[in-house]
């Protein structure tokens, strides 16, 4: 009984910590490139992109379980993408897309690599006096 509940316990543990790493993706991410400033949004199936032509919304998937991760993007104009991403740390990651019917394999042979940071929202509180 008592090896039945450690097992219990670390496949909770397990299931949780899969899951927070599962949605790391989820918030606001700006790239890093220089000639480039695009935004991206992830909320829980939705994507939101802002760069110089304009804003465009979507849905999409993601899939964890390949390496790299795929991810796979509608957007508004119905234009399918095919992604591969990979985080650098906690707050980055890299991404390849591609609008053809075949995903980029891997980021050295992939064209227009972008890297994105994560957006932190820093707020400024005014003491009371």
């Amino acid at each position: 009984m008592k090896r039945l509940s450690i097992v219990l316990l670390l496949t909770a543990f397990g299931l949780c910590s899969c899951s927070s790493a599962n949605r790391r993706h989820l918030g606001t991410w700006n790239s890093a490139g220089a000639d480039d400033k695009t935004t991206v949004t992830f909320a829980e199936k939705t994507i939101t992109v802002l760069n110089s032509d304009g804003t465009s919304t979507g849905q999409y998937s993601i899939d964890y379980g390949k390496k790299p991760i795929w991810l796979d993007a509608v957007t508004d104009a119905n234009k399918p993408h095919k992604c591969i991403m990979e985080f650098i740390g906690k707050e980055a990651f890299q991404i390849a897309c591609t609008e053809r019917d075949t995903r980029p394999s891997d980021f050295t042979t992939a064209q227009d690599v972008m890297l994105f940071k994560k957006q932190t929202d820093v707020m400024q509180f005014r003491a009371k006096e």
